[in-house]
């Protein structure tokens, strides 16, 4: 994902040299066809995001946030108490941000901009105040992310390295591109967060249709960019893990591991598996060290025999992962033996059916397509879209093997290759 960002950086930089290469290209012999990515930026151009505008502000924003240092002068009661205040101000503007749109969206409001006066300065009011904390906030959680690392070997000077920075940000959504015929992520192109339901369809048709592909738009929690972008949430627990997860992808991008991830296929996997794991773990220390009142409860005790007995009575509950699981090994299955039609009948199917015990799972699935399992299969640490695949499974047991998370970390840094891989577990791990 870091590889494809900078390149989407540099990209409006890049058009008069492409324009000359592309001359040249011409006037000789050779011809470089022009890959997925390319056939769908022709689709994509006039709504893809703005990565360039986006790290100018975000790299002005932390250096102000160095040159100030507001929250070294903060006791850690004092930091403790700013972030959970700040979401608690997240929730209310949220929900100021949810009554404003059912008012202008209720047919029996004849003026909505006169009904929401009132809502609209009340909300101006608290996004000029969560706009004044924000940066605090954010270096106090980089700080806090930047300890655990420190903690597991990841300093030098008592910083982390590279050093945590992210931003709060609205995220960009994410097209994904599948071949029709195959489950496996060709293309994931940024567009603008405001893309409207109707534009997103739209776009989907649109490149579905002229380049008989797969294709899904997604919304994405977080981007490897630098400072690393991630979505404005009040879900404390969440943003340090997505902080964390975010933060192993620009570390893994100096490291040979990191460097394969343009490959796609087994090398995308293994990057977004081993940064889910990290991101949990270290979120959870973050939670653990600094808000324990967060920190989840325990999973319920083993099931007795009589209550196993009485659980057998009683119908099973929706297990969605596992549905997911059974979705994608016969999508997988009748693709393998070129029925494409019929895996995208089954696949439509299995989401009507998904979908009759949303409320059971809380999951909102508009498509489930070959873009969608590739998408979500490439996060393997549990069962589910992933299906058989064995790449997943095998970057857990180097975790379970592994004594800490930075030694699985420096382990599967090194890996380049899914029988590398395969190798380390054999051996036990060999953890660094």
């Amino acid at each position: 994902m870091l590889q494809s960002i900078f390149r989407r950086i540099l990209y409006s930089l890049s058009i008069i040299p492409a324009f000359l290469a592309l001359l040249l290209v011409l006037a000789g012999d050779s011809y470089l066809p022009p890959s997925t990515t390319d056939k769908v930026h022709m689709y994509t151009a006039p709504y893809e995001f703005d990565f360039i505008s986006w790290e100018a502000d975000a790299i002005w924003a932390k250096g102000l946030q160095f040159l100030l240092g507001d929250e070294r002068y903060l006791s850690e009661a004092d930091r403790h108490d700013m972030v959970l205040n700040y979401d608690r101000l997240l929730d209310s503007i949220f929900a100021d941000e949810s009554n404003l749109a059912k008012i202008f969206s209720d047919p029996a409001v004849s003026n909505p901009m006169q009904a929401s006066t009132s809502l609209r300065e009340t909300l101006a009011q608290k996004r000029r105040r969560q706009a004044g904390e924000q940066s605090v906030v954010e270096s106090i959680l980089q700080s806090q992310v930047s300890a655990e690392l420190n903690a597991q070997g990841f300093s030098i000077g008592g910083e982390a390295l590279p050093p945590v920075l992210f931003r709060y940000s609205q995220i960009p959504l994410g097209l994904v591109i599948s071949p029709r015929n195959v489950i496996r992520q060709d293309a994931n192109i940024q567009l603008i967060p405001g893309l409207t339901l109707e534009q997103q369809i739209e776009l989907e048709s649109e490149v579905e249709k002229n380049l008989n592909v797969s294709a899904l738009v997604v919304p994405l929690g977080g981007l490897g960019t630098y400072p690393t972008m991630i979505m404005e949430s009040s879900w404390l627990n969440w943003i340090v893990e997505a902080v964390s997860h975010e933060w192993t992808h620009i570390y893994l991008y100096f490291t040979p591991l990191g460097q394969q991830y343009e490959t796609g296929g087994d090398m995308r996997t293994i990057n977004e598996t081993a940064a889910s794991l990290v991101g949990k773990q270290i979120g959870a220390m973050v939670i653990e060290h600094n808000y324990p009142e967060l920190v989840p409860p325990p999973p319920p005790p083993l099931a007795t025999p009589e209550s196993s007995s009485q659980a057998a009575s009683q119908p099973p509950a929706f297990d969605y992962s596992h549905e997911m699981y059974i979705t994608r090994v016969e999508a997988d299955r009748l693709l393998a033996a070129g029925q494409i039609d019929a895996a995208e009948k089954y696949m439509e199917a299995r989401r009507v059916f998904i979908m009759e015990h949303v409320a059971e799972h809380g999951n909102y699935i508009r498509r489930l397509n070959q873009a969608f399992l590739a998408f979500y299969g490439t996060y393997a640490d549990t069962p589910g879209e992933r299906g058989e695949d064995p790449v997943g499974p095998a970057v857990v047991k180097l975790y379970n093997q592994c004594p800490t998370v930075g030694a699985f970390l420096r382990a599967i840094s090194k890996v380049t290759t899914f029988r590398q891989l395969q190798g380390l577990t054999a051996a036990g791990g060999q953890c660094g």
